[in-house]
């Protein structure tokens, strides 16, 4: 921690220091939280929750999607279609919140599931975020389309 001064008042500012008392590169520390991200996405593939789970393309990525949840949509006991649950991945709930009144703001965008990974959620947590931020989707998607959603 660091003691900054702004005008008469002072705080206290915590620094990104890893367990090994070294600063770490932010967009690393994103990367490493993306892939974290991914492995607990793949678990919850195995666990039914989607059919598959890939990440974006860089072109994707850009557009501010990390990772997709697919989920088919069932027809007469057989799955019609594939649908693309986009998630976005952040570090922290303040960048969560930013990215979530962002993409609100722009009503053309795509809906986007934001999720907090870093090193202070448990594995446990992330999943059960995952699986509400899913069944919230597809509460909304059974509302939009005349098919049920299986996952």
């Amino acid at each position: 921690m660091s003691i900054e001064k702004s005008g008469s008042i002072m705080y206290l500012r915590r620094s990104n220091i890893n367990t090994f008392g070294s600063a770490e590169n932010p967009r690393k520390k994103g990367t490493r939280n993306e892939r974290r991200a991914f492995l607990l996405f793949q678990e919850l593939a195995t666990e039914g929750i989607f059919i598959k789970v890939k990440r974006a393309s860089k072109k994707q990525n850009r557009g501010s999607f990390d990772i997709f949840g697919i989920v088919g949509l069932v027809e007469e006991d057989q799955i019609s279609q594939e649908v693309n649950i986009p998630f976005q991945i952040k570090s922290s709930v303040a960048q969560a919140k930013e990215s979530e009144v962002r993409s609100a703001n722009n009503p053309r965008k795509q809906e986007i599931m934001v999720v907090v990974v870093n090193d202070f959620r448990s594995d446990e947590d992330v999943k059960g975020y995952v699986k509400r931020a899913v069944g919230r989707f597809l509460t909304k998607a059974e509302k939009e389309l005349p098919t049920r959603v299986q996952t």
